[in-house]
Parts: structure tokens; C-alpha cells; sequence
């Protein structure tokens, strides 16, 4: 098992280089000038000339690529030309933020699409079973923006239960709407893939044994049928919260919420490429950090995979 851990570890840096190769590659091929843009149109020349001194882009992209990659070796990933300060504070000052929204919106996923998942798979046939099944459908086929939207309409505007959008430390209320809007769409993946699972282990000669031991419904269930149909479930659950971690970008604009997102497209909107790539690579760790932790986590839930790993 530590040799597997290793063996990630050591595939996710080139994963890492990778990533960051492509990101500062495409930000380099993208139209327009980065100086002009960072100085403004109707700046001087010598203006611009120094501003493209400083950026380093009369330089040759090889020369570029090689001094930034020497730079990061170095520990240093250069500064924001937007905000004009170091990368990396401002990456830890938003992620939180972002944590605190991936974690409410996964929580309320699981536990929602869990319980619909399993009720499906009692009700197999019925009137409940299809009733959430096509909810399901709906949630998975409908874009989060517009989700977001109806949300906003709904709770803020017709009720006035919620606000709208925006982000007040230690008030709740802000966190609802965004946590509901992201979640949606993992309650229908979680509802499908459980039920999905259920059902394929219900035929099984460990659950047949259960019932014919007089076990109830309930423990059937949840002691043998959940347990051995939880590997897909985790999946599901792992892969995005890997992606709400690296940042929600349509949700987080819709809710002007300060997360990684928000902070990724105003840095592409500026090309400021030190912030993009460091956003870039610090989303594709932590993606890379999540999945990792749910391969550890099968090796838990399923006992054939710790003794295929040792």
C-alpha cells in the first residue's frame, strides 16, 4: 500500500509539470498583447517597452519558459501584475473560501442523494422509484447556471428568505444558495449511482443469505447491501469534490462568491499569467490530493483491494 502511495505521489508531479507546461504554453499563444493590455491602450511607447521589459516577453518563449520554470524551483512563482503581491497569499486567502463551499454543497449532496438513491432501489419499479429517477435526469441535464438563477428567483426575490449573492464571514445565510446550486447537480449523480449500485448487489447470495437469517430491511441494507455497493458511490463523491475544491466557476460568479474560481477568470480576464498558473497547478494538486485519498479510502471499503495492493 505505501509503495502504491509512492508510485501516485511520484506520478502526480509529472502530472504536475505537465499541467503547468500546458497552462503557460496556452496563455502564451492567446491573442493580443499582455503588455498593452496590462497598461492600457493609449499608453506611450516607452511606456510599453518598459512594461514588456519587465514581463520579460522580448525574450524568446523557450528563454521565457526555462527562466520561469528555474524561478518555480526556486520557490518563487512570481507576482500578480493585477493585484500586484505574491501568488501564493492570494491563492491561501481564497481557498478557504472555496473549501468552505465545496464542503457544505458535497455534504449536502451525499446525504440528500444518498437517501433518494436507496429509497429508489427499496421502491424498485414504483411510482417513487421513476419520480427519481426522472428528478435525477433533470438535475444531471440542467446547467448550473441557470439552476443558480431560478434559486436566486425563488429564495431571494419571491421569498426573501436568502440574499441574493455576496460573502459576510460568519453569516450563513450567503453560504445556502451557492451550497444548494453546486450540490444539485451531485445529488442527481450520487441518487442514480447508488440505486444503480443497490440493485446490482441486492441479487447477491451474501444479501439472499441476510434475508433468509430474518435480518430487517434496514440492516440489510445498511450493514451488507450499502457497504459492498459503496465503492461507486465514492467515486462519484471524490471526483467532485476534487472539482468543487478546485474551484466552482460558474457558481462562484453567478454568487460573487471570493473563492478560486472568481479569482481564476479575473486573472485570465487580466492575463495575469504568474496568478493563472499558479491557480492552475494548485487546482490540479489538490484534484490529483482528493483522488488519491479515495483510492486509500477503497482499499478500506473493499478488503480484495488491500490484499491486491500488498
Amino acid at each position: 500500500m505505501i509503495a502504491y502511495v509512492f508510485q501516485r505521489l511520484g506520478l502526480s508531479l509529472f502530472v504536475l509539470w505537465g499541467v503547468l507546461t500546458l497552462s503557460y504554453g496556452l496563455i502564451g499563444l492567446a491573442p493580443g498583447d499582455v503588455a498593452e493590455s496590462l497598461a492600457g491602450q493609449r499608453t506611450d511607447a516607452e511606456t510599453l517597452a518598459a512594461m514588456r521589459e519587465k514581463l520579460g516577453i522580448e525574450q524568446d518563449p523557450l528563454t521565457r519558459y526555462w527562466l520561469y520554470m528555474k524561478g518555480i524551483l526556486q520557490g518563487d512563482w512570481g507576482s500578480s501584475s493585477r493585484y500586484g503581491e505574491a501568488v501564493w497569499p492570494l491563492i491561501l486567502d481564497r481557498f478557504p473560501k472555496t473549501a468552505q463551499l465545496a464542503l457544505s454543497a458535497i455534504l449536502f449532496a451525499t446525504l440528500i442523494g444518498m437517501a433518494l438513491g436507496i429509497t429508489a432501489s427499496v421502491f424498485q419499479g414504483s411510482r417513487i422509484d421513476r419520480l427519481i429517477t426522472f428528478a435525477s435526469l433533470a438535475g444531471i441535464s440542467s446547467p448550473v447556471f441557470w439552476i443558480g438563477l431560478i434559486l436566486v428567483w425563488f429564495f431571494s426575490l419571491q421569498l426573501g428568505w436568502l440574499p441574493p449573492s455576496g460573502y459576510e464571514a460568519g453569516d450563513a445565510r450567503f453560504l445556502v444558495l451557492p451550497a444548494m446550486t453546486l450540490g444539485l447537480r451531485s445529488i442527481a449523480l450520487v441518487t442514480r449511482i447508488s440505486r444503480a449500485a443497490l440493485i446490482e448487489v441486492s441479487s447477491s447470495h451474501y444479501i439472499r443469505t441476510a434475508q433468509s437469517k430474518g435480518l430487517s430491511p434496514v440492516a440489510v441494507t445498511g450493514k451488507h447491501a450499502l457497504r459492498n455497493a459503496s465503492l461507486p458511490i465514492l467515486t462519484v463523491i471524490g471526483l467532485d469534490l476534487g472539482s468543487y475544491l478546485s474551484g466552482s466557476v460558474l457558481t462562484e460568479k453567478v454568487f460573487a462568491w471570493p473563492g478560486l474560481g472568481r479569482l481564476l477568470v479575473d486573472a485570465i480576464l487580466a492575463r495575469d499569467m504568474a496568478l493563472i498558473n499558479a491557480c492552475v497547478v494548485f487546482m490540479a494538486a489538490l484534484f490529483i490530493v482528493v483522488n488519491l485519498l479515495v483510492d486509500i479510502c477503497y482499499a478500506v471499503f473493499d478488503p480484495r483491494i488491500r490484499a491486491g495492493s500488498g
